[in-house]
């Protein structure tokens, strides 16, 4: 036995396990309802497969105007947010 080593206690010591995940991605305008599917299936319906995990999804959108937005666009998405339920939606 080696100077340290604990009597009965054999081999390496197990690496702590990993307790969150968190993660971030770029994803596209012109392929993000691809892009968004496939996240779901490969990485969300993974974390949500342990039933002991909690797993949150949060999707940040932002989008610049240089010459402004119209009006229809405007109240469009403003609708559409507050219908799908985003706890924010503000213009500037």
């Amino acid at each position: 036995m080696k100077e340290g080593d604990k009597p009965g206690k054999t081999g390496p010591t197990p690496v702590a396990k990993a307790k969150s995940f968190l993660g971030s991605v770029d994803v596209p305008a012109a392929t993000a309802k691809m892009k968004l599917v496939q996240i779901a299936e490969e990485v969300v319906s993974l974390l949500a497969a342990d039933p002991n995990a909690t797993v949150r999804v949060t999707i940040e959108i932002a989008a610049d105007f240089p010459a402004g937005v119209g009006d229809a666009t405007r109240r469009a998405v403003s609708e559409n947010a507050t219908s799908l339920g985003f706890k924010t939606k503000d213009w500037e």
